[in-house]
């Protein structure tokens, strides 16, 4: 089997998203983005619920209701399955699979455990493809590699990817905000939503049989009163019959989407640096990668065969998946690349050998020591240097609308770099 890439897609990615190519004027008339639907099923068909992603106090996420002629709701036009963050949470450990692990750094973060006061300590090992906020969490954040991460976020934040790349490429495809340190927020090169449309929620019901009547408990248990909170005991500790409801998912009659939309122009914002000079080799093999590994972890889930979300949410591709370029022409020797995962394979490791990208296993230790030292550090702070950027936004607003209602006026702070 030839491992080399091809030329010819060398060539077609850099007239694509190559420095010379995503100038001012020219830009215009290449595609901004890729887009790729498919349309979805549930695995038991559509005549049965299928249960969307569930937020506390028990509601989902239904946007614009349906009402008949007394105002009496009726059903919604829009569902959220899953969202974008929940979504890039399951393409990112794409890169675990066997074909694609090659192609990234894996590196895994030791993590210290103390369930019980009296049990020894203990470790987990959780690879960073798994971790919920990619080279922002506080388990790569507070190892011993604390130090290189933050080297390169401030590298990203600078201009210059390099760093970054080699240390956490996907925190770049995906994206992350470190709002616990340095404050620098990078949005997503690639998403990918689930959505349902013209949906009427259900309501499940439950009951658990137990062996006792509430009677025969109470003969039995000298303690137990003929009281709702001893009732409550009773079912909840399996003894009497516990009867249950909550949200029984939606019926789907406007059909499910997966959308996902690969942008060109972010990936075209993505520099490298040779020291203080600008290094077009590099900057262009960095975008070839970023393409390559955004179009693999794009596939990642259909090619598992089912998207399986959640207990009652196992969702199946319907009919032949759609590519569409975005923006400017038509492109087919670019559609048929997205399409050809083993030629994806070998451009992102072309690059990688350029970008000098290391995939061998690592590890990083986070020890109780650096938790301790953390948390004493900002327990030391003042309160108001304990607030996060969104609390601190709120309680300045809250202040403006006190002055504004005594007649003062303030000039209003820029909110342009809020998601």
């Amino acid at each position: 089997m030839n491992h080399q890439v091809k030329p010819e897609h060398i060539t077609l990615l850099d007239n694509l998203l190559g420095t010379e190519a995503r100038q001012w004027g020219n830009a215009r008339k290449l595609p901004a983005a890729l887009r790729v639907t498919e349309i979805m099923e549930p695995a038991g068909g559509n005549r049965i619920p299928v249960y969307p992603a569930s937020y506390p106090n028990a509601i989902y996420d239904l946007n614009g209701k349906k009402t008949d002629a007394k105002g009496e709701v009726i059903g919604y036009r829009h569902a959220v399955i899953d969202s974008y963050q929940s979504q890039a949470n399951r393409m990112e450990p794409a890169f675990l699979a066997d074909k694609l692990r090659s192609l990234v750094p894996q590196i895994t973060v030791k993590v210290p455990r103390k369930k019980d006061s009296d049990a020894a300590p203990t470790e987990d090992e959780i690879n960073v493809l798994e971790v919920a906020h990619r080279v922002a969490d506080f388990r790569v954040r507070l190892s011993d590699a604390g130090e290189q991460v933050k080297i390169a976020i401030k590298s990203f934040d600078g201009g210059n990817a390099l760093p970054l790349l080699r240390l956490m490429p996907t925190s770049v495809l995906f994206g992350f905000w470190d709002s616990r340190d340095l404050g620098t927020k990078h949005a997503r090169i690639l998403l990918s939503r689930i959505d349902a449309f013209d949906v009427m929620p259900c309501q499940k019901h439950s009951i658990y049989s137990g062996m006792y009547s509430q009677e025969e408990a109470r003969n039995l248990l000298p303690d137990a009163e003929a009281t709702k909170a001893d009732n409550e005991i009773l079912s909840g500790r399996g003894y009497t019959n516990a009867i249950g409801s909550g949200l029984g998912g939606v019926l789907v009659d406007g059909g499910i989407t997966r959308t996902s939309i690969l942008s060109f122009t972010d990936i075209a914002r993505i520099h490298c640096m040779d020291g203080s000079n600008f290094d077009v080799v590099k900057t262009n093999a960095a975008r070839r990668y970023l393409f390559a590994l955004g179009v693999l972890a794009e596939a990642f889930q259909r090619e598992m065969g089912s998207y399986h979300l959640r207990s009652g949410c196992e969702l199946i591709t319907v009919g032949d998946v759609r590519y569409e370029l975005r923006g400017g022409g038509e492109n087919p020797a670019l559609i048929d690349l997205c399409k050809d995962q083993n030629a994806l394979v070998k451009v992102a490791a072309e690059a990688m050998a350029i970008l000098e990208i290391n995939a061998s296993v690592q590890t990083f230790t986070m020890t109780a020591e650096s938790i301790a030292a953390e948390f004493a550090e900002t327990k030391g702070k003042k309160p108001d240097q304990n607030e996060k950027p969104a609390a601190k936004k709120a309680a300045a607003k809250k202040a403006a609308a006190k002055k504004a209602a005594k007649g003062i006026t303030d000039v209003p702070e820029d909110e342009s770099n809020e998601e």
